[in-house]
């Protein structure tokens, strides 16, 4: 066991706790800044079958324990939709209060970007990695992400979108490292199972991808009589995949959430959202292009050079990881509801391949990587480099200005809560300077949450459903501020 901890703990030094914990602050910092979220504030109380789109009854209770989240996420399922481990984690967070959510979910993005550089670096679970390598994977998600803000800082959408990432990336480690060195991280047959169950009952346009991917993988097993009896415990693992997907998308509440969203003209139909979902995935390939150049040139030059076993084996895993990006986005066509948020995963499965390509370029005497970056992709890389800073900096000063504002809602709450005047609550949820959304969303570099719940119309069902979080009769904003109503 102590072996096995020094070989986790190994390449770690200083530089890199520091790289860490620097980016462990940003990410606490910037979910600190945000307060609860629409969908937030529904979650917070028992499910109902009514729960969206309706005010809650005033018999709604808050989840105040392990059970309540259970009977909550069982009337979730049969009446809103499959996705039981990401609401599960969001229910217990929003449970816990926010400021733990805000470590917990800093920590897990640091998890993130470790399975990331472990998965390109064959599976191996260590701090081998460079500390540039490191930053090079945190700029990458930074620069190429849409509606990043969705992702790591808004409770209940990290939860559907980071939590169930990690959860997948970790069960994937497991077969690449099987893949590379023929041993299992996991070899308990029963949390294997289990693990798959959680992986596969995260996310509706990956999974299936994931689960064509391992079996070309166990049917090249067979094919070069690397017995899968020999290899049996990595089929439990595959089991609970499967049976967490079905569980997933067969879930009752998925076709009730259909029908009850389709009867209020939630969702686009026919041809306007076959439109509308190809020209979200035209500027998202647009804007990942020169990550997927960079990608497929490396693969392909190194290809040709005849290259070993070991680094062979790299190539057709960095392939794998580009047709799950690009499946996992393009499957997307024919969603009811396409967020940009949706092609997180995909976004992380081409940075794996990316990472996997560098540490191929990097192993030969005369790195690809060297060859391949004089003039376009020089300049691209120092562009991105100068975008980063800039919208970090311009990241923690929006982020700052949201929470002043949002301190100053908060004591408003209070004073109507200790001191009832009967009359509905004017609050104002967006600072003024934030009233440019556009500016100043780009100053963030397109991260900035859209944190504004709240309409003017005290009746509206989530204005309800706030006043009752807060114990409040009504709340209201002065006029009608529908950002959050905006398309992505």
């Amino acid at each position: 066991m102590n072996h096995d901890i020094d070989d986790v703990k190994q390449g770690l030094n200083k530089k890199k706790i520091v790289i860490f914990t620097v980016l462990f602050c940003l990410l606490w910092y910037l979910n600190y800044c945000t307060p609860l979220i629409f969908d937030d504030y529904v979650y917070s109380f028992m499910f109902y079958d009514t729960s969206m789109g309706n005010p809650l009854p005033e018999t709604a209770m808050r989840i105040a324990g392990v059970k309540d989240i259970v009977l909550s996420q069982w009337n979730h399922y049969f009446f809103w939709g499959g996705r039981t481990v990401a609401h599960t984690l969001a229910q217990f967070f929003l449970w816990q209060g926010k400021s733990v959510f805000a470590f917990v979910n800093a920590a897990c993005f640091i998890l993130l970007l470790l399975e990331i550089n472990w998965i390109a670096d064959r599976g191996k679970i260590s701090f081998c990695f460079s500390e540039e390598t490191f930053l090079f994977t945190a700029g990458l998600l930074w620069v190429f992400s849409i509606g990043l803000g969705d992702v790591f800082v808004w409770l209940t959408l990290s939860c559907n979108y980071l939590w169930t990432t990690v959860i997948l990336l970790g069960f994937l480690l497991i077969y690449v490292h099987h893949y590379f060195f023929g041993t299992l991280l996991l070899k308990s047959k029963g949390l294997l199972f289990l693990f798959g169950l959680f992986a596969g009952w995260t996310n509706e346009n990956t999974v299936c991808f994931v689960i064509l991917a391992l079996l070309y993988y166990f049917f090249n097993l067979h094919k070069r009589d690397l017995s899968l009896q020999k290899n049996g415990d990595l089929l439990y693992g595959f089991a609970g995949l499967c049976t967490g997907y079905l569980l997933l998308m067969f879930a009752p509440g998925n076709y009730m959430r259909f029908i009850h969203e389709s009867q209020n003209g939630v969702l686009l139909s026919g041809l306007a959202l076959f439109r509308r979902n190809l020209v979200g995935i035209i500027r998202i390939l647009a804007l990942r292009s020169v990550l997927y150049g960079y990608v497929l040139k490396i693969l392909f030059v190194k290809k040709k050079c005849k290259p070993d076993q070991t680094r062979q084996k790299m190539i057709l895993v960095s392939f794998a990881f580009v047709f799950l990006s690009l499946s996992s986005l393009c499957i997307m066509l024919f969603s009811p509801e396409f967020r940009f948020r949706s092609s997180f995963p995909g976004l992380v499965f081409l940075i794996i391949a990316a990472g996997l390509a560098r540490n191929i370029s990097s192993e030969r005497s005369q790195s690809v990587l060297k060859n391949e970056e004089n003039g376009f992709y020089r300049m691209v890389r120092y562009f991105a480099v100068v975008y980063v800073c800039f919208t970090l900096f311009g990241s923690i000063y929006v982020y700052s200005l949201q929470h002043q504002q949002t301190q100053v809602m908060l004591a408003e709450i209070n004073k109507e809560k200790n001191s009832p005047t009967g009359n509905a609550l004017v609050v104002q949820e967006r600072p003024y300077r934030l009233r440019d959304y556009k500016l100043f969303n780009a100053l963030t570099g397109f991260h900035l949450v859209f944190p504004y719940s709240i309409v003017a119309d005290k009746n509206y069902w989530i204005n309800k459903d706030v006043a009752m979080y807060y114990g409040i009769r009504a709340i209201r904003t002065e006029k009608e501020e529908d950002v959050w109503q905006q398309e992505e």
